[in-house]
């Protein structure tokens, strides 16, 4: 997305900084948007930076699963045992 973006802003002029940085806010990834609202970035290099040290945080605090889906559901069911009363 921020190369895109960047590839897009040298395309025009006459468009404030300010509005360049909202641009590029709003087209982010709905959770690390959220997160950028917590730090209200005062520049476009900063919001680009920050969007940048979000993602990575993202991605290390992501839970790493240790069985993927297709795994998970193409075991046999657990057998069931039934009691007396």
């Amino acid at each position: 997305f921020q190369t895109n973006f960047e590839k897009l802003c040298n395309k025009v002029v006459g468009i404030p900084p300010e509005v360049l940085k909202n641009c590029f806010i709003s087209g982010l990834l709905p959770n690390i948007h959220n997160e950028m609202a917590l730090f209200q970035p005062h520049s476009i290099s900063q919001a680009i930076g920050l969007a940048e040290l979000i993602e990575v945080k993202l991605k290390d605090t992501k839970p790493k699963s240790s069985r993927n889906f297709s795994t998970m559901y193409n075991q046999d069911p657990p057998l069931l045992l039934q009691t007396l009363p």
